[in-house]
């Protein structure tokens, strides 16, 4: 991928973001309940992108992004644990210490 050259730009087109939230869930670092990692310092918005091709993704700990085909072995969190801010963007949040903010990808 080319992004642009001397005196020139590349134009990408940004989708919305449109995943759905499906609440606040447990989780277990020995045995994680969206069980693919997708890196650190995501925003909702990023990991939504790493996790295309998974049918869901969460947030943790305010930048992990972990995505999965089911959620919640863990059972449902209090929407309170899942308020910490974004490290990449402290506008948006990124789940709890042990909780994940669970999308449905679109």
């Amino acid at each position: 991928i080319r992004c642009g050259s001397l005196g020139r730009n590349g134009i990408y087109r940004v989708e919305p973001f449109t995943a759905k939230s499906v609440g606040c869930f447990g989780d277990d670092s020995d045995q994680r309940d969206l069980e693919y990692f997708g890196g650190e310092r995501q925003t909702p918005i990023t990991c939504a992108a790493i996790c295309s091709k998974y049918t869901y993704f969460g947030v943790q700990n305010s930048s992990n992004c972990y995505c999965g085909n089911t959620y919640g072995r863990y059972g449902n969190a209090d929407m309170t644990k899942c308020m910490i801010p974004c490290v990449a963007n402290n506008k948006l949040f990124c789940g709890g210490n042990r909780e994940n903010s669970v999308f449905e990808v679109h």
